[in-house]
């Protein structure tokens, strides 16, 4: 199946799951690029394994945390492999993952070699899977020391797959914050690596700093950022608890009540 610049091959019975796939990558790509404020003709192709066995087959010997995945994107073919959609099942999600993938694929098309924390900080906070439980699991592991500085995080993923989610949301959380707080300089970057391709030159002159710097920048606004976040969350757990509390103590003052009366009753 070709739909533009999409072509996706699939098993011949997931028709109907093939046409969801390119129909929704077609719009969120679009919508993805008028974010970023470039729009590059990237053709890209999509393959849909049969099954778990077949899906590895087509991905061959990677690192443990891709042969996990449910989908991965090769920048050699420039091929998005993809796990059988009934293996997913939520359409959601299954659309959040392409795009996943498919951001790596507009990030390479740019920058030659990009940080890992960059690469995966883009695909997971522009698929919009930064959710906050997400950065709540990073504070627990942040606290528990499953954390490492961005510059430690370049090339790639830890080997303990407890650090997998730490990672993935710390990238995440970086590139949330430029594109947060310095909105202007993250388009400026783009149109930077746009002519050049080197992730390290074009950062620096955009953001006006090196990545070494930023990373050492975030490792502080972190310590504040995360106190925030366990202070909020501290918080939400009281409310959460509340009426459990307000209930124990109705149920501990009718228990009083009803002694007393058996005590009048009895004398």
């Amino acid at each position: 199946m070709r739909l533009e610049n999409i072509t996706i091959s699939y098993p011949s019975k997931h028709h109907k799951a093939a046409k969801f796939i390119a129909e929704n990558l077609l719009d969120d790509s679009e919508t993805f690029q008028r974010k970023m404020g470039q729009y590059p003709e990237l053709p890209i192709t999509i393959i849909m394994a049969k099954n778990d066995e077949h899906y590895h087959q087509l991905i061959g010997q990677s690192s443990s945390i891709i042969e996990f995945s449910q989908a991965c994107y090769k920048f050699s073919n420039q091929t998005i492999y993809i796990k059988n959609p009934r293996d997913i099942r939520n359409s959601s999600k299954l659309r959040k993952i392409i795009l996943h993938e498919y951001i790596h694929h507009f990030v390479f098309h740019y920058i030659e070699n990009p940080p890992l924390w960059f690469n995966e900080g883009m695909a997971v906070y522009f698929s919009n899977d930064l959710t906050y439980q997400r950065e709540l699991n990073f504070v627990k592991n942040y606290l528990l020391g499953n954390s490492r500085k961005l510059k430690n995080m370049q090339s790639k993923y830890p080997e303990n797959q407890i650090e997998w989610e730490s990672f993935y949301s710390k990238s995440a959380l970086a590139v949330k914050y430029i594109h947060k707080n310095e909105k202007l300089k993250f388009y400026q970057f783009w149109e930077n690596v746009s002519h050049s391709g080197d992730f390290q030159q074009a950062f620096i002159n955009s953001f006006y700093f090196t990545p070494d710097d930023f990373s050492n920048f975030f490792e502080q606004y972190s310590k504040k950022h995360f106190r925030v976040e366990l202070l909020l969350a501290s918080t939400g757990i009281i409310w959460a608890v509340l009426p459990f509390i307000f209930l124990i103590g109705v149920l501990r003052r009718w228990l009083i009540n009803r002694k007393i009366k058996q005590d009048w009753e009895a004398d």
